[in-house]
């Protein structure tokens, strides 16, 4: 289920993320989207996790109050008290589903934001039938797109109080110090199709329109400069000046001085830089669809040509010579190089595109390639 963005990345990273919202109309199909896959994705989530709530403005329903424990053959188990969540939901609640992975339906549109904006990506739900507000004003310490899947909402949205918030910031705790602003900078209705941007520290009030209404919220998460430091100060043992024992600042004021020195020289060294972005991207997982039948039959090596594969990395601009995944680097020596550049730029494509643009190529070699490629998960096999 793609995203038509309506804007190139380099636009939006220059003019919009981190820095301004965006409304984008009509940027998703949602008839794919049916109430069936919806209660399958719900039924699937974990009702007594804390990443699954009923919430009403006033705070969120306690747990016991909508989840069933019971014993089954002897295990403890916990289901949804399904009266009791209709019954919370025809009063105006909302259904919040945190943390959403592995259900393609949902999280396709999460993989096109990651690969769009180059950042990991979690996928939460809303959903409510009412009038009632969810919460009241706030921010989010991550840059959101909300897709609308089903209905409307109203947005009401304020410039920041407080610039560039990280995890460990919540508005509900500074806004005595940094209040929300009395004027809307917005004031809109996000209808079915639409995706809007919502960068952190914005704050804003969403209004449900007493219609159906699904809503994802995908948020996006960057390496921030927070993380390079720490980065860099999990390496400090391996400097002498690190190791040595304190005892006043007179008597250690070279030491300091030093130790600050190998710290600045390290932060402003782009093979460092680049290390560490590299290290961060590793890290990061973009979900790929299990495909047992073809990647694990032992009788199967190659990829067929009316297979559609889509590139499955989250960024391909660290390097040119190769790709950085969650399973280490891949590398596109010699001749193979054209072939990562025609992935690059053609991320969703057919085998059998692929092989034709390349005739002067071993189609049994590139159709191998592409097959380790798939299981690695540097290739979606759609």
């Amino acid at each position: 289920m793609p995203i038509k963005f309506n804007i190139c990345q380099e636009e939006f990273k220059g003019k919009f993320q981190e820095r301004q919202p965006l409304i984008i109309k009509g940027a998703v199909d949602t008839t794919d989207v049916r109430w069936s896959d919806v209660n399958d994705i719900i039924s699937r989530c974990d009702p007594q996790s804390e990443n699954f709530r009923v919430s009403f403005p006033s705070g969120n329903i306690p747990k016991d109050r909508y989840v069933h424990t019971y014993f089954h053959v002897g295990d403890v188990r916990r289901k949804l008290n399904k009266p009791a969540l209709y019954d919370f939901l025809r009063q105006g609640g909302t259904l919040v589903a945190n943390n959403i992975y592995d259900e393609p339906i949902f999280n396709d549109f999460a993989k096109y934001i990651a690969q769009f904006t180059g950042r990991q990506t979690v996928t939460s739900a809303y959903i409510t039938f009412g009038k009632t507000d969810s919460y009241r004003e706030h921010w989010d310490s991550r840059g959101v797109f909300a897709v609308q899947l089903k209905g409307r909402k109203r947005w009401v949205l304020y410039e920041p109080s407080f610039e560039a918030p990280l995890y460990m910031h919540q508005s509900k705790f500074i806004e005595e110090k940094y209040p929300c602003p009395t004027e809307p900078y917005m004031d809109f209705v996000l209808e079915e199709g639409d995706v809007f941007y919502i960068p952190r520290g914005w704050w804003h009030n969403v209004t449900p329109l007493g219609e159906p209404t699904v809503h994802l919220a995908i948020g996006t998460f960057p390496a921030f400069a927070v993380d390079y430091v720490k980065w860099i100060f999990r390496q400090l043992p391996e400097c002498i000046h690190a190791r040595m024992a304190l005892e006043t600042f007179e008597q250690d004021a070279e030491t300091i001085r030093a130790l600050s020195e190998h710290i600045s020289a390290r932060m402003n060294d782009p093979t460092a830089y680049q290390a560490f972005m590299e290290t961060h991207l590793g890290e990061q997982i973009l979900e790929t669809r299990l495909n047992l039948e073809k990647l694990g039959d032992a009788k199967v090596g190659a990829l067929k040509g009316d297979d559609r594969i889509r590139l499955n990395v989250l960024r391909t601009d660290i390097s040119d010579e190769y790709l950085v995944t969650n399973g280490g680097k891949v590398s596109f020596k010699d001749e193979l190089s054209t072939v990562r550049d025609f992935l690059v730029d053609n991320p969703k494509i057919g085998v059998s595109q692929l092989l034709e643009k390349f005739p002067h190529h071993s189609r049994s070699q590139l159709s191998e390639v592409l097959y380790l490629l798939a299981t690695n998960g540097a290739i979606e096999i759609l």
